[in-house]
C-alpha cells in the first residue's frame, strides 16, 4: 500500500478493483467470531464448573473482553479521519 489519500480497493460483490479515499473505508466487527468464542467458553465453563468453581466462570470473561477491545478499535479505525486537500 503507497503512502497516499486513495488505496486501491477490491469490491467484495462484484470482484472490481476501484481507488476508494481512505476516508470511505470502514471497518466492521465480525460477529461470528465473538459468537462462537462465546458459545465455547460457555461449554468449557460448564464442563469446569464441577472442578473450579468461580475460576471457571473468568473463561466468560475471556471473549467478552475480545469482544468489547475489538468494539473499540473499530470505533477509532472509523473515527479517524484525514484531511482531504
Amino acid at each position: 500500500m503507497k503512502v497516499g489519500d486513495e488505496v486501491a480497493v477490491t469490491c467484495k460483490y462484484c470482484n472490481k478493483e476501484e481507488k476508494k479515499h481512505i476516508n470511505r473505508i470502514d471497518a466492521v466487527v465480525d460477529s461470528r467470531k465473538i459468537l462462537l468464542a462465546f458459545i465455547i467458553s460457555a461449554i468449557v465453563t460448564i464442563a469446569l464448573m464441577s472442578l473450579y468453581g468461580l475460576i471457571a466462570l473468568a473463561m466468560i470473561a475471556i471473549p467478552f473482553g475480545v469482544w468489547v477491545q475489538e468494539g473499540k478499535s473499530t470505533h477509532y479505525f472509523n473515527s479517524y479521519k484525514i484531511r482531504r486537500k
